[in-house]
């Protein structure tokens, strides 16, 4: 993936969607929302400590991607001598997560983020959060975690069999362009997330739009969005929450 023009990124977002309708949503699930991933670096602010960029500090799964040469971020972010939210200024940044424990969903989301780059997508259904990639960047693709459904847990091995013949029948590549199947990267329940938000960040004007997801166990994740696509609103609105997060 690349970074792409508003009219580009609305075409691949249309695909997708309705790529993961077909390959990734499972019975009685609906697909709120596919956000694109972007050419920026996940950071972390974990116990006052930061960590620009993040470096997964969980277990993730191995991937057979190298490591981009993107810009790196500035100096003053890196080191932590930033004002306030003047990280959101940086370009290079597109994920921001901040917790008490390196264990807790928001930093968990930035150690997927960080080891998947520019391929993840971050992706809301009614009932999971997840970021998804195509198989075919997986070393061990088997090894992917299966869909959370409402109300039955993990899915069957029946399933995953399915998805796996289909995807060695497809051809995997790490192009769209040839179906390249969608697995879940990192995904947890929607029950997890407290609530979303959008916010501004950053000192210079126009300030930099960011969607906020609250956790239910305190942390919380900042995603550069570039514009109002009015996810929070959409994920809100299909889960019940109201302004605190609460049924």
């Amino acid at each position: 993936m690349t970074d792409h023009t508003p009219k580009e990124a609305m075409a691949l977002r249309q695909k997708w969607e309705n790529h993961l309708t077909e390959q990734w949503t499972t019975s009685g699930e609906a697909l709120l929302w596919v956000h694109i991933g972007q050419q920026a670096y996940a950071a972390s602010v974990i116990n006052g400590q930061p960590h620009v960029p993040h470096a997964p500090l969980g277990e993730v799964p191995q991937t057979t991607l190298e490591a981009p040469f993107w810009p790196l971020p500035s100096e003053a972010v890196t080191t932590g001598r930033f004002m306030g939210d003047e990280w959101a200024d940086d370009p290079s940044i597109g994920w921001w997560a901040t917790a008490a424990r390196s264990d807790q969903d928001a930093v968990r989301f930035a150690d997927h983020l960080a080891a998947g780059y520019d391929h993840t997508l971050l992706v809301a259904s009614s009932t999971r959060l997840a970021l998804v990639v195509e198989s075919g960047i997986l070393t061990e693709p088997d090894t992917a975690p299966e869909p959370v459904t409402e109300g039955k847990g993990w899915f069957g091995k029946a399933r995953q069999a399915v998805a796996q013949a289909q995807s060695a029948a497809e051809g995997l590549s790490n192009k769209f362009s040839n179906h390249n199947s969608a697995t879940s990267f990192h995904e947890i329940g929607v029950q997890r997330v407290r609530q979303m938000q959008t916010l501004h960040f950053g000192r210079s004007i126009p300030r930099k739009h960011f969607l906020r997801i609250d956790f239910i166990d305190d942390s919380y994740l900042l995603i550069r969005s570039g514009s109002m696509n009015n996810e929070e609103t959409i994920f809100n609105d299909a889960l019940g929450r109201n302004q605190q997060g609460k049924p």
